[in-house]
């Protein structure tokens, strides 16, 4: 490790988020708690917009692909933009064959989303059952 740091470490920001399930397209949709306080709501739709630019720009537009990880599980299936309601909804399509899905799916689901106050960009989503 150098003296000088050359990247920036994130500071990670927690928001809770709601997680609707469409069963035929294998797809996990997770959009902002309607309980979320405003600066939450800032990062949400800030980080949502560069994640949509990175799509539009292609595969090398410099922005990390964003995971959903769930307790078992490690990046089970990457994030895509999905409608710009409520700040923006990201979409996790799930493979055939991948466990965690029907796994995740038993249940009533929420998620953790991790978002970068620094970049102001999305870190990982954590996906688990309700309590």
């Amino acid at each position: 490790m150098s003296l000088y740091q050359t990247e920036k470490l994130p500071t990670p920001h927690e928001a809770i988020a709601v997680v609707s399930n469409d069963l035929p397209q294998r797809t996990l949709t997770v959009r902002l708690s309607d309980l979320a306080n405003g600066y939450t709501r800032l990062l949400w739709k800030e980080a949502f917009q560069a994640l949509r630019r990175s799509e539009e720009g292609g595969l090398r537009s410099g922005h990390p692909t964003v995971y959903a990880s769930t307790p078992t599980a490690h990046q089970v299936a990457h994030a895509t933009t999905g409608d710009a309601v409520f700040g923006g909804m990201l979409r996790f399509t799930f493979p055939s064959g991948v466990e965690a899905y029907q796994q995740l799916i038993s249940k009533p689901v929420t998620a953790t989303v991790w978002l970068d106050r620094s970049s102001r960009r999305f870190i990982n989503v954590n996906l688990k059952h309700s309590l």
